[in-house]
């Protein structure tokens, strides 16, 4: 079982975020804000942290950056998911620091096997 870190501004997709990741037997911890999720990553080493691009006052590029600088486990994978196209750029994906991407809309099953590969990963 890993320690997933879940950010999004958006109820409904961090209740759909827990339900499939506690269903491939991960602890989820949920922050609604890029504040909230950075506090938390500085206090907790969490295996994998998702992000949502597009939240109020940062993208998840910028919240990314900070999470490699400050977080208690810099070197864990950070996943960027959105239904925006800037994740779309590998540019701006490379220039975030981000392992991998998840795009919107996605099959709970391609959750899943992202995260898996990402956590199985060298770091």
């Amino acid at each position: 079982m890993s320690n997933v870190l879940v950010a999004d501004n958006d109820a409904g997709s961090l209740q759909l975020m827990r339900h499939i990741l506690e269903r491939a037997r991960h602890q989820v911890f949920l922050a609604r804000d890029a504040e909230t999720a950075l506090g938390m990553a500085r206090s907790i080493a969490f295996d994998c942290i998702i992000l949502d691009d597009n939240m109020p006052r940062h993208t998840g590029a910028q919240l990314c950056r900070a999470v490699r600088e400050q977080s208690a486990n810099p070197n864990a994978p950070v996943l960027l998911i959105s239904a925006g196209l800037r994740i779309n750029d590998p540019a701006y994906v490379a220039s975030s620091g981000a392992t991998a991407v998840i795009r919107k809309p996605c099959l709970p099953a391609d959750v899943v096997r992202i995260i898996t590969r990402a956590l199985s990963a060298p770091c």
